[in-house]
């Protein structure tokens, strides 16, 4: 494999008869070049970054940004017939003056350049994602026409959480062509935190770009296109919001209010029939002023079952006696569910409840 450096025409030339070229060796032979007693005292060709590990033997994609206005260029051929020549195993792209355009025309070729393996955008943890349990339901679609500026693809939010997963079309790029892919997160109400960001140079050989699950209260995806022609590049997003918990299910349903459960012949509404705890906490409150404790109660039977019971026809209500019939220990009137006063006359009362 021959590679030659020109520091005045500032190209990387790749010459024939070879046509194609891994992102790796590239950068290989830049650094070596660069490192050699010609290249140090040249300007930096580019910079470089990728291969972190996404666990399992995956890492993300070398990205080899080509600077200070050089370019790769694969020798002149001599026709009439074109060839094919390939950048592969990586994502090549640059900041120059031509465009941002990391390949130099040369006669009777094709430059392709081939997206990487998993860039970190398209790995996102485990196939299918990590995060949320729930449904997913088709967000968005349509085309999105670059225009150059940083375009939103999706920007949706749930204060809960909310998934997101989605497919990008990019068989529109040509060997020209340049577009950058970025995600942001909201963490802490702290906003549009970038996550990851990817490029993607020329014909893509799988063009469909497929977006893993991002989790968060807010997510964002754009896409940018700054290099070559404006294409349109076809989307569609879909979107989950996370699902409670059995635990969280059952919290909401008995911390809703007593007046919302209305719906008639519900168990809502007919628990709402029923005493709540407060209401069954003021009636013990009331009924421990006279009564504290069940062997109280069992004393107030004996004693009305023993004839220690008068009714007091003036206030209309029962008094209980002690045992020497010398002290009245509890008063109280007769009442029925309602709350409504029991009236009886009083000649019947006092027959059932006279002391002997």
């Amino acid at each position: 494999m021959a590679i030659t450096f020109n520091p005045y025409t500032k190209t990387v030339l790749i010459e024939a008869p070879q046509t194609e070229i891994t992102v790796q060796d590239l950068q290989r032979a830049i650094r070596e070049w660069e490192a050699s007693s010609e290249g140090i005292d040249n300007d930096i060709i580019c910079n470089a970054t990728g291969k972190d590990s996404l666990g399992g033997n995956r890492y993300t994609g070398i990205t080899l940004t080509l600077i200070n206005n050089w370019r790769v260029k694969f020798e002149d051929r001599p026709g009439p017939e074109t060839v094919q020549c390939k950048i592969t195993d990586g994502n090549l792209v640059a900041i120059n003056d031509y465009g941002n355009t990391p390949i130099m025309p040369s006669t009777y070729t094709q430059v392709m350049i081939y997206q990487s393996t998993a860039p970190a955008l398209i790995v996102y943890g485990e196939e299918g994602g990590g995060g949320g349990t729930g449904v997913w339901k088709k967000y968005s679609s349509g085309t999105i026409q670059a225009d150059g500026n940083e375009q939103t693809l999706i920007d949706v939010s749930n204060e809960d959480g909310i998934a997101v997963c989605g497919w990008l079309n990019l068989e529109e790029l040509q060997a020209s062509d340049a577009v950058k892919i970025k995600a942001y997160a909201w963490i802490n109400d702290e906003g549009g935190i970038l996550y990851a960001v990817d490029d993607y140079v020329g014909v893509q050989s799988t063009p469909a770009l497929r977006i893993h699950e991002l989790v968060g209260t807010r997510i964002k995806i754009t896409l940018q296109q700054y290099a070559g022609v404006y294409r349109g590049f076809d989307y569609e997003f879909y979107t989950m919001e996370l699902e409670l918990t059995p635990e969280q299910i059952a919290d909401a349903v008995w911390d809703e209010a007593k007046a919302g459960h209305v719906v008639a012949g519900s168990f809502g509404e007919e628990v709402q029939s029923h005493s709540t705890t407060q209401e069954l906490t003021d009636i013990g409150a009331v009924l421990s002023q006279a009564i504290d404790s069940v062997e109280e109660i069992v004393t107030y039977i004996k004693r009305v079952m023993g004839n220690r019971m008068t009714w007091d026809s003036v206030n209309k209500r029962f008094e209980i006696w002690n045992d020497e019939g010398t002290e009245v220990i509890l008063r109280f009137q007769p009442q029925d569910k309602n709350g409504n006063l029991i009236t009886m006359p009083d000649s019947v009362i006092a027959q059932r409840t006279k002391i002997e």
